[in-house]
């Protein structure tokens, strides 16, 4: 089932769900892969175009289509790369709403916003990273 643009440029974006990620693996069909694939780029392109026409958010679209975005189970949700790289898991991504995956998405992108690896200096990368996170939601929470 595609996105419906008609809907996205009305401003109510669909959510596709995928074949079971079982399913996918068991039959190893790389055309089916193919197809996930197209459309988890395709959403992703949709959530950061929604965020470019949004006002309160066009800031972080703008920083988002500067991203490149991956899709790999390395992550068990999202994360970002000090190259700025936003990584997907795209099993986790299939079953979020349009509200988590915007919020995922503006999350990642203030990382490197923040300049995280930069200020990081010698403290401990882990500790510094939940201390990004808590700091990242509540500037979110404020938005």
């Amino acid at each position: 089932m595609p996105i419906d643009r008609e809907a996205m440029r009305k401003g109510a974006p669909t959510v596709w769900r995928s074949p079971d990620r079982k399913q996918i693996l068991a039959e190893g069909d790389a055309a089916e892969w193919g197809e996930f694939r197209a459309q988890l780029e395709s959403e992703v392109y949709d959530v950061v175009t929604f965020m470019c026409r949004t006002p309160v958010l066009s800031f972080f679209g703008d920083v988002a289509l500067g991203c490149r975005f991956i899709f790999t189970e390395s992550v068990n949700t999202l994360a970002v790369r000090i190259d700025g790289a936003i990584l997907i898991n795209p099993y986790f991504w299939n079953q979020l709403s349009l509200g988590e995956r915007l919020h995922g998405v503006v999350h990642e992108t203030l990382h490197p916003i923040l300049l995280a690896w930069d200020r990081q200096g010698s403290r401990d990368p882990k500790l510094w990273n939940r201390a990004q996170d808590y700091f990242i939601s509540r500037c979110i929470g404020a938005i």
